[in-house]
């Protein structure tokens, strides 16, 4: 958990030390740290320990809110995964009648624009589903819910998803802003969003008064991007597609710790994992409407272990990311040795050439030579083979890709 608090920048970590109370976080990185170290101290009455200490006892204090049983002599690396896992779990269940929603309102726009603005909701869903694995399981059903939708009426198959939300008033204005925002892509709110929009809102029992004031919200943030995106007479920067440019950052005002994490695993992984899309300048479109906010109130009715399960949810985030990096840096290391070593091996001598006098018979051409099989210490290595451990604390994670 400290490891993945130290790899926090300030900006991160200024956001933490707003959720618990500062209003005017200072701008040094150790300070912020500091401030952040010793409000989970004080938070789990561990104040003045030593930092293994104050670590357990954090960990151990949210695993218990969570409900989740610690055997004793649990390794502390196998107590951050099942917290990971397990929070990341429930995020998954909580949110995924809003991303429904969202998809409903995806498929009844732009046909061509569909698949864009599922990457900026599958990117908005990355801190409740940090596997890549499983954010490629849930695109595939968002996939398959908008080629649905596109072609029949949504509102007999939202039924369920929307008596969820219903049940959950404080992800509602969240997901219905999501929803709309994403909908900007095609350059406005057209009529056939419009409407199902209101359907919806009518099955939430949402009033007028309250749509409306959403919608304009989302409007007010998409046209002020907008404007702040049309090129200046004198400016150098030129925006080739501002209406997109200003719907990935229309609710960035949301603001929040999870657009930060959002943008930090993208740079993170960009040089990575090339065969995943490149997101670049698509950081913090979304602001804080991940869903996560609402999602750890709803699980704390105590605002304070609400904000120390977050905190604690994201420093382990940080951590296994940047495990995850380390791993696919030092994979692709060993493939690159294996591959040098055998393009060294011998090859096999050229065959003498014919007698000048003689004419030489055709010969049919032959396959290339295959490289050498690796040597008994060039085993091919997969991910899996590999153990990465944190330098700090010499303990190893296990990779959950």
């Amino acid at each position: 958990m400290y490891t993945g608090l130290s790899l926090m920048n300030a900006q991160e970590l200024a956001e933490i030390t707003r959720l618990i109370g500062v209003q005017e976080p200072p701008e040094s990185p150790d300070v912020l740290f500091d401030i952040v170290s010793g409000w989970l101290a004080r938070t789990v009455k561990k104040e003045g320990r030593a930092q293994e200490e104050v670590e357990r006892c954090v960990l151990e204090s949210t695993a218990q809110l969570w409900r989740i049983i610690v055997p004793d002599g649990t390794d502390t690396n196998d107590l951050e995964r099942a917290l990971r896992l397990k929070i990341a779990q429930d995020a998954v269940e909580f949110l995924t009648p809003g991303w429904a929603l969202c998809c409903a309102l995806i498929a009844s726009g732009q046909r061509n624009n569909i698949d864009l603005k599922l990457d900026m909701m599958e990117n908005a869903a990355s801190t409740a589903v940090p596997s890549s694995r499983a954010r490629a399981a849930k695109r595939e059903e968002w996939n398959e819910l908008c080629r649905r939708w596109a072609d029949t009426d949504p509102m007999t198959d939202l039924e369920p998803f929307l008596q969820a939300i219903k049940e959950r008033e404080e992800l509602q204005s969240e997901c219905l802003t999501l929803g709309l925002a994403l909908s900007l892509l095609d350059g406005s709110i057209g009529f056939p969003t419009e409407r199902l929009y209101r359907s919806i809102c009518d099955e939430l029992e949402i009033g007028r008064g309250a749509s409306d004031e959403i919608k304009k919200k989302v409007s007010d943030l998409y046209w002020k991007h907008h404007n702040a995106a049309q090129p200046t007479q004198d400016g150098e920067e030129r925006m080739a597609d501002p209406i997109r440019t200003a719907a990935r950052r229309t609710v960035y005002d949301a603001g929040a710790l999870e657009a930060l994490a959002a943008e930090a695993r993208q740079e993170l992984f960009a040089s990575l994992m090339p065969e995943e899309k490149p997101k670049t300048g698509w950081s913090k479109f979304v602001g804080g409407l991940s869903g996560m906010s609402p999602f750890f109130s709803s699980k704390m009715k105590n605002e304070t272990y609400a904000t120390l399960a977050r905190v604690v949810y994201h420093t382990i985030l940080k951590q296994h990311d940047a495990v995850v990096a380390a791993a696919h840096q030092a994979h692709a290391n060993m493939q690159s040795v294996l591959s040098g070593r055998a393009a060294e091996a011998p090859k096999p001598a050229p065959a003498p050439k014919p007698q000048a006098q003689e004419e030489a018979p055709p010969v049919a051409p032959t396959a290339p030579t295959p490289p050498a099989p690796p040597g008994p210490d060039q085993k091919a290595v997969g991910l899996s083979d590999l153990m990465v451990e944190e330098k700090q604390s010499g303990r190893s994670i296990k990779l959950d890709l």
